[in-house]
């Protein structure tokens, strides 16, 4: 792709990754017009996506700023989301991580996901 608003193809260590283009179904219920996700192929870490606007311009970055193994699962721990058009960038820390914690199958319903059990929320 030839942009002025291209980046980096690889992550930070030039791992080999797969770069997924993706495009909504609706495009109506989103407002982006597709994205490029680069997915490390050996631990499937998601460490950057591109989503570009409805006139094909760069609009928003993700990128996995820290990635670190958890009870051996590679697990991104602090995550940026940057608007390239405006400037405005959203940064995430995920300081307390568990895996294998107990939750039941049957929680992953509508109705847990809108009116979570509060023994699993803090």
């Amino acid at each position: 792709m030839d942009s002025e608003g291209e980046t980096d193809r690889e992550p930070p260590d030039s791992r080999p990754v797969f770069v997924i283009r993706s495009v909504p179904k609706d495009e109506k219920s989103v407002d982006y017009g597709y994205r490029l996700a680069w997915i490390d192929k050996e631990t499937f870490v998601l460490w950057k996506e591109e989503y570009y606007d409805k006139r094909n311009e760069l609009y928003k970055v993700f990128t996995a700023d820290e990635v670190r193994q958890v009870q051996g699962f590679w697990t991104v721990s602090k995550r940026t989301m940057k608007n390239m058009q405006n400037g405005h960038r959203t940064e995430v820390s995920f300081t307390d991580v568990a895996y294998n914690v107990g939750l039941e199958a049957s929680l992953f319903t509508e109705r847990y996901l809108s009116n979570p059990p509060t023994r699993w929320i803090r």
